[in-house]
């Protein structure tokens, strides 16, 4: 049951990762490392293995196939960890261990024509003890650990320049690579165990817990890879709100000042479009500013008037600058609309309606508190009054 979940599951993130595969060569050899692990746990699954053996006629057929995923998997594997320090215009080589790999299943092909038939069922059973099938596991291990161990140390490595939640998925991939180097050394020691002896209890408990520890290592291996991209899909869900929590404003000021409007998508575009989220929301900002500035001789009220007429309001945890600022906006727009289209405005002020910040991610945050003020009653009944004072005195 835990083989045909773990199955199940990779093929999931690599069906998950397929629009990845053009990205880049790091996120491709990424792809090839998920789909060439879950075509290797698709091959050990019993009626898999019978389907093949028995369609071909050679006996242990789909173990052999199962070990070539092995070896693509980890060729992968070590080609996305050498991507992480490399550039995707350069010129892709061939490394040592994706030779390695090409080397190992060669050698497995004609120990696998040497050994007697055995079957790919329980192999690891069947083979103890046995020259030829111990030598073919020998082999296949021998470089498993290898590569294991060479991505152990290049993940690690790669921390040390990455951004916290990458730098955490790195810290899991390499554990669960290191984990995989020792499974693969765990097996090589029951193997040559087994040539010379038997074991305590029998073989199926040792096997037992080499299964637990390939699961183990897939599993954090699969974390690993996740982690940066739950990163990527919650910036793309912070940025998606954000583009229809500031729909109201930005379409409140920009009808005031349409000609600054690149394009107006409608509110189902924004809901269901998933495309360039980031640049969305950083346009429609810059026209929310934008529009401001244009607004801004629309009202001489000063922002600390604002703020003492909104000091005493129940706000809901919106601070009371950008419930201000979000009124003074409101008074601009009042006073624009009963104007005629072609009015100037009578201020001559340059103080800017809206407050800046140090980066887009601050001024981001800064206009969602505005936009929600924008919309907020006492934030409306605030602009009419200041509006109305201001015509009567």
């Amino acid at each position: 049951m835990t083989s045909l979940i773990v199955t199940i599951a990779l093929w999931v993130i690599t069906l998950w990762r397929v629009p990845t595969v053009r990205e880049s060569r790091r996120k491709r050899s990424l792809w090839v490392a998920f789909a060439a692990m879950a075509m290797a746990m698709t091959l050990r699954v019993n009626g898999v293995e019978n389907v093949i053996d028995t369609g071909t006629g050679i006996s242990g057929l789909s173990l052999l196939l199962k070990h070539y995923a092995g070896l693509v998997s980890c060729a992968a594997v070590l080609g996305f960890v050498t991507g992480l320090t490399s550039r995707d215009h350069e010129r892709p080589r061939i490394g040592r261990y994706q030779l390695a790999a090409a080397v190992t299943a060669v050698a497995l092909s004609i120990i696998f024509a040497m050994m007697p038939s055995i079957g790919s069922s329980d192999f690891m059973d069947n083979a103890a003890g046995q020259l030829m099938p111990s030598v073919y596991l020998l082999v296949f291990f021998s470089y498993l650990c290898t590569a294991m161990a060479a991505a152990t140390v290049r993940f690690w490595q790669a921390r040390d320049s990455a951004h916290r939640m990458l730098r955490i998925g790195l810290t899991v991939l390499a554990t669960g690579s290191g984990l995989g180097a020792a499974y693969a050394g765990y097996r090589i020691a029951f193997v040559l165990t087994r040539l010379v002896g038997t074991l305590p209890g029998g073989d199926d408990p040792w096997i037992a817990v080499s299964d637990a520890m390939k699961y183990l290592a897939i599993l954090l291996i699969v974390i690993g890879c996740s982690l940066p991209a739950a990163e990527l899909t919650g910036r793309h869900y912070r940025h998606w709100l954000a583009l229809h929590q500031l729909r109201p404003l930005w379409g409140a000021v920009t009808a005031a000042a349409p000609q600054i409007v690149l394009d107006r998508p409608s509110r189902l575009t924004d809901l269901t479009d998933p495309r360039d989220l980031r640049m969305r929301v950083v346009r429609r900002a810059g026209e929310i500013r934008d529009a401001a500035l244009m607004l801004r001789g629309w009202t001489d009220t000063d922002l600390p008037h604002a703020v003492q007429a909104l000091s005493e309001a129940d706000l809901s945890g919106i601070p009371v600058q950008a419930a201000a600022e979000a009124a003074l906006l409101r008074m601009a727009l009042a006073n624009r609309q009963q104007a005629t289209p072609d009015a100037t405005a009578p201020g001559t002020t340059t103080r800017n309606l809206l407050s800046g910040g140090d980066d887009f991610d601050t001024e981001l945050a800064w206009l969602r508190h505005v936009a929600n003020a924008f919309e907020h009653p006492a934030v409306i009944r605030a602009a009419q009054r200041m509006n109305t004072v201001r015509a009567t005195s």
